[in-house]
Order: structure tokens, then C-alpha cells, then sequence
């Protein structure tokens, strides 16, 4: 199967209309599951016409909206932000988003790291929310929702699904469908815990009309609570704790992260993650923690479909 670089995806949604909002509204909110073929499709039209979607990604339920859609973006983050105006997140496979990262600005112990796109995978895929400096010829085709800008430097929030088969596959749909650049943001208002559990994000939206539809994570682990780790290319350091233990992605990165201005986790780490520390001696390649991270954070026990 062909795969479009980030440049052939953007020449190709310059030619993709914006939808406006219509008739998605409904006082009782559907609810699925990202397992569920028919509940994705929905999701993916719901959000192609400018709508809201809550979905579960592991340890963490957030909104899901088009970028570059400016009344939906306002929708999402005045219920979750309580005006506080940020960039989103993006969630793009790993190959298109170093595509837009100048790794002339990434620290120096990184840069090995973003100049082969499977390598970065292998080691950090799915397993941490990653802020880069972004190429000023790709940040005029990136939606204002997603940068932030300080000293003439484009910086950008990604976290890849990989790793999670459910999650790429929405993702791909959203991407085929004519949508580049989706944003997210967890479901809590600022400064508080992040909504971890299906009943809580049900009651945190409502009957508003301003989400349209609630998925969850068939891999979720119940024992996986809060946001993700976020860490920084440009600057080598380590943004926020989250459900992932920062030590374990410096271990797959071979580097240590600068804490100066850590922010903590919400939520206590999984008792589950301590045993990667007795097992250290199993380790071949740093890329087997990643896999370790991800067979613990997510749900071994299920069945994927796909």
C-alpha cells in the first residue's frame, strides 16, 4: 500500500472544502467503542463536519476535533479550558510529523533519534506526547490550534497512536478522509485530575450538544490512570510526568532528561511498572522498554480484531 508523505497529504487537503457544523447534536450522547467499525465511521464523519468526539486513548479520555476547524476547536476548549487559550495536541503517525520537524533545532543528544523515522518509533511511539521545533515551511500549512510560536520558533505537540492498532486505524480514516491535522486535549477543566474512568467522562459531557460522541479503548488497562508523559526534542527535557514513567523513556532514549521544570503526574504510576526494573538484565536493545511500556499500559489480555 502506497503511503503519502506529509507534503503529497497537505498538496492533496489544500483541495479538501471545510464542512460547517450540522445536525450531529442530540440530548443523549451516543457511546461505542474504538473496536466497533461502525462507531469509528461515525466518529470520523462526526469530526470531518466540525463536531466534538470524546475518546479514551489508555489511561486517559480526551476531545477529539479537525484543527484547521475553528468553531469546533472553540466548542472543545471552552468546555475543557475554561478559556485558556493553548495549542491542541496532534496525533500523527511518527514518520509525517519528523517529516515537519527542523532538526536543526533538536538538541543535540536527539537528533540521531529524529533523523530515522523507524527508529523513533521503535523507541517512542505511543508512549509519550513529543514537542518539537516545526520547519517554518511546514507551520504555514499547519493549523494556528496546533503551534505555539516563541522567538520565531514553531514548536508543535505529537502524540503518535502506534502501538495501539485501534487508535492508528481511527487515525488513518480521519487522515483518508481528508483530514491532516487532528487535535485533542484531555477531558478536564485546567488544573484539574484527568477523567480516567467511562462513567466520570460521561457525566464530565453531559446531554450538551457540543459533544456528539463518546468512544472508548478496548486495550485500556484499568490500572492505567492520567495523561501522557510529555517531553521536549528541542531542549532535551522532561515537560510532565504522565502514566508512562519518564524513567522508562529515558531508558528507551538512551539519555537523560532535564527535570528543571518537571511538572508531576496526576496520578500515582502502576505498582506493575517497578518490575521492569528487575528485568533490566533481559534488556538486548533500548526499544524492548518501549514494547515492555506498552504491553503493561495496555490491555494484554484482549483480543485485537484487527
Amino acid at each position: 500500500m502506497q503511503t503519502n508523505t506529509l507534503q503529497d497529504n497537505i498538496v492533496r487537503g489544500q483541495a479538501t472544502p471545510q464542512r460547517d457544523l450540522h445536525s450531529h447534536e442530540s440530548t443523549i450522547i451516543p457511546t461505542g467503542s474504538l473496536e466497533s467499525e461502525e462507531d469509528v465511521n461515525k466518529a470520523v464523519e462526526i469530526i470531518k463536519d466540525g463536531g466534538v468526539a470524546v475518546i479514551q486513548f489508555r489511561g486517559v479520555f480526551g476531545v477529539f476535533v479537525r484543527a484547521d476547524h475553528a468553531e469546533a476547536v472553540e466548542k472543545a476548549l471552552a468546555r475543557v479550558k475554561d478559556g485558556e487559550v493553548r495549542p491542541m495536541v496532534a496525533m500523527m503517525d511518527s514518520r509525517s510529523f519528523l517529516e515537519a520537524v527542523d532538526t536543526t533545532k533538536v538538541h543535540p543528544n536527539l537528533q540521531a533519534l529524529t533523523s530515522n523515522p523507524q527508529e523513533y518509533v521503535d523507541r517512542l511511539g505511543g508512549i509519550a506526547i513529543v514537542a518539537a521545533p516545526i520547519k517554518k515551511e511546514f507551520a504555514k500549512h499547519i493549523p494556528d490550534t496546533l503551534l505555539s510560536n516563541k522567538k520565531g520558533v514553531y514548536k508543535m505537540l505529537n502524540l503518535d497512536p502506534s502501538g495501539n492498532p485501534y487508535m492508528v486505524g481511527f487515525i488513518s480514516k480521519l487522515v483518508d478522509s481528508g483530514i491532516l491535522f487532528v487535535g485533542i486535549s484531555s477531558l478536564n477543566q485546567s488544573g484539574r485530575e484527568e477523567i480516567t474512568q467511562f462513567d466520570k467522562a460521561l457525566d464530565f459531557v453531559g446531554s450538551k450538544a457540543d459533544v456528539q460522541i463518546l468512544l472508548t479503548d478496548p486495550l485500556a488497562n484499568d490500572n492505567i490512570h492520567g495523561s501522557f508523559t510529555i517531553i521536549d526534542l528541542e531542549t532535551c527535557a522532561l515537560v510532565r510526568e504522565g502514566h508512562i514513567p519518564s524513567w522508562i523513556i529515558e531508558e528507551a532514549l538512551e539519555v537523560k532528561l532535564n527535570r528543571s521544570k518537571t511538572k508531576k503526574e496526576n496520578y500515582p504510576h502502576f505498582a506493575g511498572f517497578n518490575e521492569f526494573k528487575d528485568k533490566q538484565a533481559h534488556i538486548d536493545h533500548p526499544r524492548q522498554w518501549r514494547q515492555m511500556a506498552l504491553s503493561i499500559a495496555g490491555n494484554v489480555n484482549h483480543q485485537a480484531k484487527v
